[in-house]
């Protein structure tokens, strides 16, 4: 299918893979990105974010909001997606990261690069959507800061930052309607009543339902009122509440008349919408969403549909790989991840990937194979010589094949890089870890 291959390339525009320069700060029109990629990627995500902005500033503008304030977008952008997942883990202490986040201690959206990722470049866009509201309102309740955020997510965006298309962000449309029609859901009354800390705490306090049904019962919320409603009264209700926001804060106040057949309309509407990937893109996106969700069964096939449908897909055979490693399934892993590898011998996260399968570092008491670990990391730190990631598991190998020195020295590179107190601590507690083997 050339005319998607074309499609999936002009959307991605890949750039290389180059040398870290260091954590620096660059800026564009609307951001402050502050990365250790090369000045080309970091610049290039600068330059999507002023392109996000655009588009979000056309949508406020169609809706007559004005701006109150010209915040700019701050962003800490980490060369690959092993070293955000090592931040995350250290600092916010949970299982798995998102593909992006927003961090209260650095005041930024934080996210690595992967040009290739068009699940990670739409959830940028969610993120940078938060930060721009705030030009018009900082007393959005947290169920319309991320239901917009969502709504904003399931546009289609080029490479570039662009609108391709507005669309429904197909995961939170299936997810839905598959709560929906199995008859247990979040009521729209509900959640517009939820506070900040019980939006946070959904999960917790909710352990019966999908951990991740607000944000896409939100989504239906803003979906359906701007987009989908035959009343003309839903929408003008929520540009309302959006300019009350803008003009009046806390005071404003989203109040259908009558709740229970704001929700009948709502669950009619959203139930009536198909949810079908049509090209490989939507496959990509929708299997982004169960990967976000941990869902990698559902992800590994949607990944696969997308390569079949087209071989060039970014990432695909990476990605098939990866899920099948989360599930368990190191066989198969390993067999899309030598795929990934001859598909891109220039790409070091396929035999990252499998060098951690060989090390069995994923497997609880499992023995592993210290020699081919150490041979597939080797592969990975020439082909990414200047990641923190690739060289902390090419000195994990090291100490597991007896070459404690050899790991410490891999170890003390990775230090002469390192500038942040705390991942300093972390590299050298490692040091200390490793040579005592």
């Amino acid at each position: 299918m050339p005319q998607l291959s074309a499609l999936v390339l002009a959307l991605v525009a890949p750039l290389a893979l180059v040398p870290q320069e260091g954590l620096r700060t660059r800026r564009s029109k609307e951001a402050i990105v502050k990365a250790n990629t090369s000045k080309d990627i970091a610049e290039a995500v600068g330059r999507r974010i002023d392109n996000f902005c655009k588009v979000f500033q056309g949508f406020y503008d169609e809706l007559g909001l004005e701006k109150k304030s010209d915040n700019m977008l701050a962003a800490r952008l980490f060369d690959t997606f092993e070293e955000f997942d090592s931040y995350y883990r250290r600092t916010v202490q949970d299982d798995d990261p998102p593909l992006a986040y927003f961090s209260p201690s650095l005041n930024a959206i934080v996210l690595y690069n992967d040009e290739a990722d068009l699940t990670l470049r739409q959830t940028l866009f969610h993120e940078s959507s938060h930060q721009y509201l705030a030009r018009y309102t900082a007393d959005a309740p947290k169920w319309l800061n991320e239901g917009l955020a969502e709504y904003f997510e399931g546009w289609r965006m080029s490479s570039a930052g662009e609108l391709v298309e507005r669309r429904p962000n197909l995961y939170d449309l299936k997810l839905l309607q598959d709560w929906l029609k199995g008859g247990k859901y979040l009521a729209p009354k509900i959640l517009a009543g939820y506070t900040a800390q019980e939006f946070n705490d959904f999960k917790k306090l909710n352990p019966h339902l999908h951990p991740y049904l607000h944000y896409v019962t939100a989504w239906g919320m803003v979906y359906f009122s701007l987009e989908l409603s035959d009343d003309d009264h839903d929408r003008a209700r929520m540009v309302q509440y959006l300019k009350d926001l803008n003009a009046k804060g806390p005071r404003a106040a989203f109040e259908p008349e009558d709740w229970d057949a704001f929700e009948a309309r709502w669950k009619k509407a959203v139930l009536a919408l198909e949810v079908k990937p049509v090209d490989a893109i939507d496959h990509v996106l929708l299997a982004g969403g169960h990967r976000q969700s941990g869902e990698w069964k559902e992800a590994a096939a949607l990944y696969q549909r997308a390569w079949e449908l087209d071989p060039k897909t970014p990432d695909a055979l990476y990605w098939i790989g990866f899920c099948h490693k989360r599930l368990g399934d190191y066989d198969e892993a390993l067999k899309w991840l030598e795929q990934a590898r001859t598909s891109d011998p220039s790409d070091p996260w396929a035999p990252f990937q499998m060098a951690r399968i060989a090390l069995g570092i994923d497997r609880k008491g499992a023995k592993g194979d210290p020699v081919k670990a150490l041979a597939l990391a080797e592969t990975a730190a020439k082909l990414a010589p200047d990641s923190r990631a690739t060289l902390e598991l090419l000195a994990r190998c090291q100490a597991a094949s007896g070459d404690a020195g050899a790991a410490g020295k891999t170890i003390r590179r990775i230090l002469k890089g390192v500038e942040d107190e705390a991942e300093r601590a972390y590299y050298e507690a490692l040091e200390k870890e490793l040579r005592g083997k």
